[in-house]
């Protein structure tokens, strides 16, 4: 077995949830749940005659593993039935016609409402319960509700004007309103009030009704009656089994959970729509070791939302935050219609929450073991080094294939990162012996490019960190590798010439092939995906962009949040929010008038006429980032 899938296995917790299996070039082979992650997976690797072929051979692509914790059996099956519809693994059985769970109805929108199953809730005066996973359950709820709380089955237009009362009536199916002297609307209502209590779980006068009646019939020697009766409360125990995963309404919701684990942090973001989860997403944190979680939500909110494609009316958080007031405002001029930011703290909505927060803390956990194995914290004196053989043979491998002098002990990795042209920056990380080491790492700000140049900004900030490393006589580097393709891997080779370096190795790794352009070959080099050295340098790349995106986000989010207004002497937060509400924007307040100003509280004269002079014209100072 591959080691790496088999230390993933090792990490499978034993808790309910569904499991991926993926191939080499992570498509995903294989959905499934289990009530236990960790023995159901097992059992797929365990040598058994009954495996199957189709599972020898799913067992034989397997190179990894995701899996998704959740609260329970029914929650897992819900998901599960997301998962293989958003990514049809060739290795499930899948429905051609793309079978939905059911929901029950309730026909708000008619004058007698109804109670009916369907598989595409659309009508917004309608109120919807489900899905059911239990179909079999959910139709003698139906037939319960029909039997004794007499919800009409017909669709015909109720005015009380005819003559009788079809079969369901005499039946004991229906309590008639469509005749003058059958049930009147208000009864009729209480009944609808009923049957919606009942669906929420929340009618228990109901349940010990029928309970009595059931043993009732039982000591009267109606024993098909009491089986009946017997049957419409099992089937009310399994409609009161809520589902986590899925909201008891067809909202859209995203939801935020922040998880802490030893010196990582992570947030974990679900996307329900329509009730269902549809996708999700994983969120590294950098420096939050020592910040409080409500401070860490709030900036992970406005950097989250400041480059999303949609925002949803609700988003649901781990922890309140004291800015909500501010960041609903601004995530509903996003959206452009109201967005409620709340973190709930009892009822399907906190359950969710609670739920995310335990697939985040999974998530930090195998970070952890994925860390630890590729070195990312160093082991102490009495820890194995069981890692110190992959790295060896990642520094050879990369020695022979890529033709260097000696093995590569110090890489430095540059990768460029902007926003269409805005707030364009630079990260260097460094490696030694495969470890990342932190105290060399250098950020830097473009100075010398406008608008979008990846290539220019390579140049850029390639001749500012080696100049600087020429003047002071080191520390050089083994190998540089650059993030891009052969366009980028020209700029740096341009600024090392410029600097008489054009002995230094240096490599470009482009992403959406992996493979390592080396200066000189006509060819480029694409290493064995799961081979030592391949991975090495794609940790290497990827904490090179990890490292640069949150530079970038974090000056995009002063951006976001930073207002003219706060460059007036005598302008704090609170002032200035006060000023917001009252006019609007920081444009039509320094276009207001000196009374219009002086109205606001807290604003005297003095400070009326510096706002009404404007923001101070401020230079813009050096460019931060080492070189």
């Amino acid at each position: 077995m591959d080691p790496d899938l088999r230390q993933a296995l090792d990490r499978v917790p034993e808790l309910p949830g569904c499991y991926l299996y993926k191939d080499g070039k992570g498509t995903v082979l294989y959905v499934g749940k289990a009530v236990n992650l960790r023995r159901r997976v097992f059992q797929y690797f365990q040598e058994r005659a009954d495996l199957g072929p189709k599972n020898r051979l799913l067992v034989e692509q397997i190179r990894s593993l995701e899996t998704l914790v959740v609260g329970g059996e029914l929650e897992a099956l819900v998901l599960e039935e997301n998962l293989i519809k958003r990514f049809r693994p060739r290795f499930n059985v899948l429905l051609r016609d793309d079978k939905r769970y059911p929901y029950l109805q309730v026909t708000l929108s008619e004058a007698y409402p109804r109670l009916l199953v369907t598989r595409r809730p659309h009508l917004a005066k309608d109120r919807y319960y489900g899905p059911f996973v239990h179909v079999g359950a959910m139709r003698q709820v139906l037939r319960l509700v029909h039997r004794h709380l007499g919800l009409r089955q017909c669709s015909i237009e109720i005015d009380r004007s005819l003559p009788r009362p079809c079969l369901y009536y005499d039946l004991h199916q229906c309590n008639a309103p469509c005749v003058a002297w059958g049930e009147d609307r208000a009864a009729y209502a209480e009944h609808v009030r009923q049957v919606q209590l009942l669906l929420e779980g929340r009618e228990d006068g109901l349940v010990e009704e029928l309970r009595a009646r059931m043993e009732a019939a039982a000591a009267a020697e109606r024993y098909e009656e009491a089986a009946r009766l017997r049957d419409g409360l099992r089937a009310i125990e399994l409609v009161r089994a809520r589902q986590r995963v899925v909201l008891p309404e067809p909202r859209d919701v995203d939801v935020v959970a922040l998880a802490r684990l030893d010196d990582s942090a992570g947030v974990k973001v679900f996307f329900v729509r329509g009730g269902k989860l549809v996708d999700w997403q994983d969120c590294r944190l950098a420096n939050a070791e020592s910040t409080e979680p409500a401070e860490i939500l709030s900036a992970f909110v406005k950097q989250f939302y400041s480059g999303a494609a949609a925002v949803p009316p609700e988003v649901l958080l781990s922890d309140a935050v004291a800015d909500a007031p501010d960041l609903e405002a601004w995530l509903a001029s996003r959206r452009g219609a109201r967005v409620d930011l709340t973190a709930p703290r009892r009822g399907d909505k906190a359950a969710l929450v609670r739920l995310c927060e335990a697939n985040a803390l999974e998530m930090l956990r195998e970070e952890g073991t994925e860390a630890r194995r590729f070195g990312e914290r160093r082991p102490g004196p009495d820890a194995p080094r069981a890692a110190a053989a992959d790295v060896e043979a990642a520094l050879a491998e990369l020695q022979e294939r890529l033709g260097l002098a000696g093995p590569p002990r110090r890489m430095d990795c540059f990768d460029i990162s902007h926003f269409q042209g805005s707030h364009t920056v630079a990260s260097m990380v460094v490696m030694r012996d495969g470890l990342p080491d932190k105290g060399e790492y250098r950020r830097f700000r473009i100075r010398t490019v406008s608008g979008v140049d990846d290539f220019a900004s390579m140049e850029e900030v390639v001749t500012r960190r080696y100049r600087r490393v020429r003047d002071e006589g080191g520390p050089w580097p083994d190998l540089i590798v650059i993030d891009g393709g052969k366009g980028q891997l020209s700029a740096a080779l341009k600024a090392l010439r410029a600097l008489d370096l054009g002995e230094l190795p240096v490599v470009g790794l482009a992403k959406r092939f992996e493979e390592i352009f080396v200066p000189g070959r006509l060819e480029s080099l694409r290493l064995d995906e799961r081979s030592p050295g391949r991975l090495l340098v794609q940790r290497l790349r990827d904490e090179a962009h990890r490292f640069a995106i949150t530079f970038h986000r974090g000056l995009r989010a002063k951006a976001l949040t930073h207002s003219a207004l706060e460059d007036v002497e005598g302008v704090g937060p609170a002032l200035k929010r006060r000023l917001l509400r009252a006019f609007g924007s920081a444009e039509a307040v320094f276009a207001a008038s000196l009374e219009e100003l002086c109205a606001v509280e807290g604003v005297g004269p003095r400070l009326a006429r510096r706002l009404k002079a404007g923001p101070p014209t401020v230079s813009e100072g050096g460019a931060g980032g080492g070189a």
